[in-house]
């Protein structure tokens, strides 16, 4: 239920719902200003509703064509209608990303996205490219989630725990342990999960590693 604010946050604060009013005066007087429509949508990030807030994000990257904020515009942009739930919309603006900038990190936004909206087939071209980049976070973000969705996981599952170690990522290389833990589970080799499982403890809280042995 919105609040009387005409915002979905109870506690926004009343400065910035200020602000966000002058804003707005000033968008009357000059509707295309490329800054003002920036800090428009950054006030909408923080005290509207997602999809309202990404509309302003692409409002903003209309307004910076051709320059370099339109990435960050679009980039905010595709965030924001992926949590409204607009995954279609969402997609297609991580695509406009792609465009302007086929970064490692804009393609596993993409590749996330995807995979949400179900188009495996797609998700697992774009992640996979991931998996092969020299950054040994996002590879094993990418790794970490090809390994749930993919028909043979437990290569992408190793690949991941190997990238969590180089980049001396521990909560991620314990999580990632516990991920093959329970792939090679879900095989019935309970020997390895529970070995995988064992080295794991040192990188994670009890209750995650209870949780853990409970589900297998």
């Amino acid at each position: 239920m919105a609040h009387p604010n005409g915002t979905n946050e109870p506690h926004v604060d009343h400065a910035l719902l200020r602000a966000r009013d002058k804003l707005d005066e000033a968008l009357a007087r000059n509707p295309e200003q490329p800054g003002l429509l920036m800090m428009r949508a950054r006030a909408a990030s923080r005290c509207e509703p997602a999809d309202e807030a990404g509309a302003w994000w692409l409002r903003a990257a209309q307004a910076h064509e051709g320059r370099p904020e339109a990435i960050d515009c679009l980039r905010e942009a595709a965030s924001c209608l992926q949590q409204a739930g607009a995954g279609d919309d969402a997609c297609d603006t991580w695509e406009q990303v792609l465009e302007l900038d086929a970064s490692d990190g804009h393609r596993l936004a993409f590749g996330r996205c995807l995979h949400d909206l179900g188009h495996r087939d797609q998700a697992r071209r774009e992640l996979q490219a991931v998996a092969d980049c020299g950054d040994h976070d996002l590879a094993g973000q990418a790794c970490e989630l090809l390994a749930r969705f993919t028909p043979d996981p437990l290569p992408w599952a190793r690949q991941g725990v190997e990238h969590a170690a180089k980049a001396r990522q521990r909560p991620e290389f314990g999580r990632r342990l516990v991920q093959l833990s329970a792939l090679h589970r879900e095989a019935g080799d309970v020997r390895k999960a529970e070995a995988y499982l064992e080295r794991a403890r040192p990188y994670l809280s009890d209750d995650t590693t209870s949780a853990s042995a409970r589900s297998g």
